[in-house]
């Protein structure tokens, strides 16, 4: 009778040593990032234009490598990029009529969204990511933007709303 040397079913020390470091490292990398949800609304029950169509919430603090999924309620809405409003290195962002899209802001800065089609009664929101450098200027860059009065007024709100104006 020849004996067959035991062999372990476990894997070597080496193997379980680089599984570990690598789940940790990317457990460290995904516990940094988050994902939030805005949802873009027609409220067929509320008082004006300027109420019906928003984005909720109008207003988000990011950090860098964090996810906004745009939730899209009847699909008849778009998130679109206010370029006076928008990082100069960030690409901007067009999205029209998908159910659900995920963006994410990979440096810091503020950035300025509106719907193309209800941007005109003021649906627009801002987003905020780590620690811009270019904030005290928001007002006379919301001034400047190819805006609606309504959106004008609206983001203009959200500015005064956060405690953002100088």
């Amino acid at each position: 009778m020849v004996m067959k040397p035991k062999t372990s079913r476990l894997p070597s020390a080496g193997i379980v040593l680089m599984a570990l470091t690598l789940s940790c490292i990317l457990g460290i990398q995904s516990a940094r990032a988050e994902t939030f949800v805005v949802e873009q609304i027609t409220d067929v029950k509320a008082s004006g234009a300027q109420k019906m169509f928003r984005f909720a919430p109008e207003l988000l603090r990011l950090e860098v490598g964090d996810e906004i999924e745009f939730r899209n309620s009847i699909r008849g809405h778009t998130v679109h990029t206010i370029p006076a409003l928008w990082p100069e290195n960030a690409p901007p962002i067009a999205i029209s009529y998908k159910p659900n899209a995920t963006v994410r802001f990979p440096e810091p800065g503020v950035y300025g969204f509106k719907c193309q089609r209800h941007g005109v009664y003021g649906m627009a929101m801002l987003v905020i990511v780590g620690d811009p450098k270019k904030i005290d200027d928001l007002g006379e860059r919301i001034d400047a933007a190819k805006l609606s009065d309504d959106a004008k007024q609206k983001l203009k709100s959200i500015i005064s709303n956060a405690g953002l104006t100088p």
